[in-house]
């Protein structure tokens, strides 16, 4: 019997497998153990001596376990040998998968691990669906990447601290060092917040399933920044409009996508993926879109502005036409705010333009979260700039708008 170390996964680490000889066949299949990538390839357990990534005690750890493992197999191979059967191996590739707790029966009752369950957890919500108002949707792409991405963010944690990460390690010094950390990543309060927020949710489900009983995560508070939400009111958008012929090249697609989201009250992430085979020559023209790839789709009035903007590209949106793709919105952030000094220009101030300029024209408010796509009234009024803005606060007053 011998043991190799080969790459599962990119990281520091390799998964220890084994080669086991018996009969005239032979097994192979990995174990449940892994070793710092500084070991050979052709796995020699005495090479974890002279590691520097695992302490004394793991070293120990690990090549006990290899040697109640090796036990095992010699032990299982004896009484497979005493029983004169034809072919030996699937018995001992069956008690191999015992041992490991690999049988179907005992995964279906395995305490996972942090990392296992948030895999785990993810998968499930990968494939579950939901029903609201009659309307079967899955989660989003976004959602699944944000749990991915928390993961991603631990690990990376846990290897550059050298330190245990388990469900036990989940309490308030861990939460005072690891929002710490993010912070230096560099990250902003709202999404430290929200990588928190998503790790609460893995801890709670995990301990209602049964996997821990480590409840100081519950005291977890989730950081959230105070923005100072501003718009463009509707000079200032039509004056960007009739300013755009004296704007360097370079700079007028970034312009030009913000002057869309205004006009159509799509979001950054969503107008940038927009292009020529979303626009409907219809009795009237119209954008099609779809916020997620089981919601229904949504259809904007192209205006009068929305197509000058359209024909400035041949009928096609920026990202059509250009050589460099417009993807970020910071980039387009960072050209608006050389225009507009005294706002405090953010991802989401085209789509809030156009909400409080809709408000103040006297739309209905159903009609605009129609258009916007809002799921909730409460989710819709984060797009209402709180301000002492006189029309607003008219436009309020004379609508009678409910918080």
């Amino acid at each position: 019997m011998r043991f190799r170390a080969i790459e599962k996964n990119k990281g520091r680490f390799l998964t220890i497998m084994y080669d086991v000889n018996f009969g005239k066949g032979r097994l192979r299949g990995k174990t449940n153990l892994q070793v710092p990538r500084d070991c050979i390839k052709t796995f020699n357990p005495l090479s974890l001596k002279t590691t520097n990534e695992f302490t004394q005690a793991k070293k120990l750890e690990t090549l006990g376990k290899l040697n109640d493992f090796e036990l095992h197999i010699e032990t299982t191979k004896a009484d497979l040998k005493s029983e004169n059967l034809n072919n030996p191996l699937p018995p001992l590739k069956e008690a191999i998968e015992i041992y490991f707790g690999r049988t179907k029966e005992q995964e279906s009752e395995k305490t996972l691990s942090l990392f296992e369950f948030m895999d785990y957890y993810t998968e499930i919500k990968k494939n579950e669906t939901t029903t609201k108002n009659g309307e079967v949707k899955k989660i989003t792409n976004s959602t699944i990447n944000e749990y991915k991405r928390l993961k991603t963010l631990l690990g990376e944690y846990r290897d550059e601290k050298k330190i245990a990460l388990n469900y036990k390690t989940i309490n308030n010094k861990f939460y005072n060092e690891f929002s710490e950390w993010l912070g230096n990543y560099p990250s902003k309060p709202n999404t430290i917040g929200k990588h928190i927020k998503i790790l609460k949710l893995f801890m709670n489900k995990a301990h209602i399933e049964g996997h821990h009983n480590n409840l100081k995560f519950k005291s977890f508070k989730i950081l959230k920044e105070k923005v100072d939400h501003e718009y463009l009111n509707e000079t200032e958008i039509e004056e960007l409009f009739n300013k755009r012929s004296s704007f360097p090249k370079k700079y007028l697609p970034k312009i030009d996508y913000f002057l869309l989201m205004c006009y159509t009250s799509l979001r950054v992430s969503d107008m940038l993926t927009l292009r020529k085979k979303n626009i409907i020559m219809d009795e009237i023209p119209l954008l099609e879109w779809r916020e997620s790839k089981n919601s229904a789709p949504v259809y904007i009035r192209i205006t009068n502005k929305v197509q000058t903007i359209l024909d400035f590209y041949d009928g096609c949106f920026p990202n059509d036409l250009i050589d460099t793709k417009v993807n970020r919105g910071q980039s387009i952030n960072d050209v608006l705010i050389r225009i507009f000094k005294h706002k405090k220009i953010r991802n989401h101030c085209g789509r809030r333009s156009f909400v409080n300029n809709e408000i103040i024209k006297g739309t209905p408010y159903d009609d605009i979260i129609r258009t916007t796509n809002h799921k909730s009234r409460e989710s819709f009024n984060h797009y209402v700039v709180q301000s002492t803005c006189k029309e607003l606060l008219k436009a309020r007053a004379r609508r009678e708008f409910d918080k």
